[in-house]
């Protein structure tokens, strides 16, 4: 069953973009578990792009991407489980949010795809590319694949995650502080910081558990589809590593935080468009 609502050719303003004269769909898909997966689509035109938020942020940080890029393309953006205004599961696991990915893509029969992911959105879109084998042309991560990795061992995790266990507002404090620079813009570091402390720390310790183990080296490596990653550089990129796995490239923004979406849209949607033209010309 596919929802929409038909939003008419008028402005949506919210506090950090404004999408403008173009047709929004809201649409309801449903992931392979049942939950109910939210998503807005607009556009026309191939490739699609299938923007995927990070951990404890929502479909909206993408709208000046959706506003930009619907020009040109078919593009939709995504609330993964537990997030926005989808619904919620008890097991947060990469696989299960790879296929509320895949869910968006085949609700709206989406034949030739790009998935970009940003953060945590990079474990999901190599997931979610397993699933749609034959569809997606290439991946775009968005300050992800710093260093494309087997995980982490299970002692790590298990430290990591304690913190957010004994007192959560103070560890997801700690985490946004870490996402950015000094001088960050103030508002972008008070939305970021909002959105992660009122998350439901449940699905935070459940993601982590279950992120932290992915095996994203080799779950790339039999895709066979090109990875350009548009980093900041907050942290380092050992792109060397990673072409020894996938075929990578990475595009550098310095001198801002972890949302680069935010921080300098400009920069940022032209990196996105230079490296939708990279990703098809290899094909």
């Amino acid at each position: 069953m596919n929802k929409k609502i038909l939003l008419p050719a008028a402005i949506i303003i919210l506090k950090f973009n404004i999408i403008s004269f173009c047709q929004i769909e809201m649409g309801m898909a449903y992931s392979n578990d049942s939950v109910e997966i939210s998503y807005i689509e607009a556009g026309k035109g191939s490739p699609a792009l299938v923007f995927v938020h990070g951990l404890n942020i929502n479909k909206t940080y993408w709208n000046s991407q959706i506003e930009e890029f619907s020009k040109k393309y078919k593009v939709a953006a995504l609330d993964l489980a537990g997030h926005g205004e989808s619904g919620t599961r008890k097991d947060y696991t990469v696989q299960a949010y790879g296929e509320d990915v895949a869910s968006v893509v085949n609700n709206l029969d989406l034949k030739e795809i790009i998935l970009i992911g940003h953060s945590m959105g990079g474990a999901v879109i190599i997931e979610a590319a397993r699933i749609l084998k034959g569809k997606v042309k290439g991946l775009i991560g968005v300050d992800t694949y710093h260093e494309l990795r087997a995980g982490y061992p299970k002692e790590e995790i298990d430290e990591y995650i304690e913190g957010f266990k004994t007192d959560f507002r103070k560890a997801s404090e700690n985490l946004v502080s870490e996402m950015f620079p000094q001088k960050a813009d103030t508002e972008v570091v008070s939305k970021v910081e909002y959105d992660f402390i009122n998350a439901r720390p449940e699905k935070v310790i459940s993601t982590f558990e279950h992120l932290f183990a992915y095996d994203q080296a080799d779950n790339i490596k039999d895709l066979r589809i090109p990875i350009i990653s548009i980093n900041t550089d907050l942290y380092p990129t050992n792109a060397e590593a990673n072409k020894k796995i996938a075929d990578f490239s990475v595009k550098i923004i310095k001198g801002i935080g972890h949302f680069p979406m935010l921080e300098n849209r400009e920069m940022f949607n032209r990196y996105i468009a230079e490296a939708i033209t990279e990703l098809m010309i290899k094909e």
